[in-house]
């Protein structure tokens, strides 16, 4: 997806379990507002899918410049004291969605923010229903 772009909408239907790792999607010609890429949980449950940072040095999910992502039923989950951030966007990313998605962190102390983007980066019509 990254190397070669999209071409047209797709759906990515994610299988049960929990990721440790960190997920970055960076900007390409091919992302666009009006291409939708929708990651969705398999079985429709948030609970189901989790991407944390355990072990990880950075946010469970980074938007750096991409642009028409659709997250269903998704839980972000911080558990790294030093980056206590779920999702990270920024760098101009746009038109992200996040649709009955769970964000929460186990870091008790509330040194972090669950999402984050930086007013200098001008993300722009991000929504989270």
């Amino acid at each position: 997806v990254q190397q070669g772009g999209i071409i047209d909408s797709v759906y990515f239907a994610i299988e049960s379990g929990n990721y440790h790792q960190n997920i970055t999607f960076s900007q390409h010609v091919n992302f666009k507002c009006n291409v939708k890429v929708v990651l969705a949980s398999v079985t429709g449950n948030a609970e189901d899918v989790v991407f944390d940072n355990l072990n990880v040095s950075n946010a469970p999910l980074i938007l750096n410049g991409v642009d028409g992502l659709i997250f269903r039923n998704i839980t972000f989950r911080s558990m790294n004291n030093a980056f206590a951030t779920a999702v990270y966007i920024y760098n101009e990313a746009n038109c992200n969605r996040f649709e009955e998605c769970v964000f929460e962190s186990t870091v008790s102390a509330g040194n972090g923010i669950l999402v984050y983007s930086n007013t200098f980066s001008n993300d722009k019509n991000n929504s989270f229903k």
